[in-house]
């Protein structure tokens, strides 16, 4: 008579176990990303200088020329602190760069889950570092100007600006709080959203894109009614958030009299002038290309989901033509924003295959 099989016993974790090792797996990837996120920051003020109408001195003292001026999230925090606290306006920028980063990469964490790249998590973690890769390129490397003096290129460190990273970090928070409102329109990520919104609009002007980009995700999610009370209600916190700032630092100093009305400078022939040069077109173009990711978006357009595709159109897309028309495109730090969205794209190029049909019931990746 055969005899039964012997009952296989299997040893699993406890619940307290493994909630210990989660906790401490936490821990470790903190204080990881806290100590990468003071290396980064220590390079980017190692490598950059200041310049003379917006050194970190007159940021705090919120006497910067226009438009610098005008980015005022970062410097109003600094300037509170040193005033009310009378903290170091050097460390206080310093520890607001740590604090941008720590986010950043948490942010790109959750944005590389969404591509269901089924790795672990040590992996994941890790590939979300790199998001620093392309950013320190356009924040950190020297840049190139053709001297008419000189006649040669001049190569010049990069200015720092407290707030290019900000709008990065920004960026890549309402890539993912957008992502998740478009599976569940809760109220806890409207507010996420919202919030990103309002600090983003503070920042920089450029946040403004954030409502076009919301239109083209949630116009298939919302009612016609609710989308456009969404619309007007970020139109009337974006207009009266820098209609205060700019009223408050009415007839302030500009840096350019090219646009003397205006707190901008009108750079298009100036760059265009620049891309004519064949010795500064063959350095800078490289730059352009963000070392060459933007062209692996171009050959492999495709494979990108629907969701990164409405970000390259509606947010990248104006942010270029606007770095066209009214900065100095040697200076790359002024497309900082642009590179997580960049990164997150080429991600999901080297990750995803091509396929001519994906299922339609796969609702939790990036589509």
């Amino acid at each position: 008579m055969i005899s039964p099989p012997k009952k296989i016993t299997t040893h699993k974790q406890s619940p307290d176990n493994f909630s210990i090792v989660r906790l401490a797996t936490l821990l470790l990837w903190v204080a990881f990303l806290m100590k990468l996120s003071i290396f980064y920051t220590d390079m980017h003020f190692g490598v950059t200088i200041e310049w003379e109408k917006s050194t970190l001195e007159l940021y705090a003292q919120l006497k910067t020329a226009s438009p610098f001026k005008w980015r005022f999230l970062v410097p109003g925090i600094v300037h509170f602190l040193t005033t009310q606290f009378g903290f170091s306006y050097y460390i206080c920028f310093y520890y607001i760069e740590v604090i941008n980063w720590f986010i950043l990469f948490v942010m790109s964490y959750y944005a590389l889950t969404f591509l269901n790249l089924n790795n672990s998590f040590f992996f994941i973690a890790f590939l979300s570092t790199t998001v620093a890769i392309p950013l320190c390129y356009v924040l950190c490397v020297p840049v190139s100007f053709f001297s008419s003096v000189t006649n040669a290129i001049d190569i010049v460190k990069q200015f720092y600006s407290p707030y290019d990273l900000a709008s990065a970090m920004f960026v890549m928070t309402a890539y993912v709080s957008l992502f998740k409102l478009s599976k569940e329109q809760s109220n806890k990520y409207i507010s996420y959203y919202y919030f990103t919104f309002f600090l983003a609009s503070i920042n920089r002007e450029t946040a403004l894109l954030f409502t076009f980009t919301f239109f083209a995700v949630m116009k298939d999610h919302f009612t016609k009614k609710n989308l456009y009370i969404h619309l007007v209600a970020q139109l009337i916190i974006f207009l009266t958030i820098r209609s205060y700032i700019y009223l408050y630092f009415q007839g302030a100093s500009s840096a350019s009299q090219t646009l003397p009305q205006t707190p901008y400078e009108f750079q298009l022939l100036y760059n265009i002038n620049q891309l004519t040069l064949d010795c500064y077109l063959k350095k800078i173009l490289f730059s352009y290309t963000s070392g060459g990711i933007l062209l692996v978006i171009l050959f492999a357009y495709r494979k990108l989901s629907s969701y990164n595709k409405i970000f390259l159109y509606f947010y990248c897309l104006p942010v270029i033509c606007i770095g066209l028309f009214l900065g100095v495109i040697a200076e790359t730090r002024i497309f900082a924003e642009l590179m997580p969205l960049f990164w997150i794209c080429l991600i999901q190029i080297l990750a995803l295959p091509c396929p001519k049909k994906r299922p339609d019931n796969d609702s939790s990746s990036i589509r």
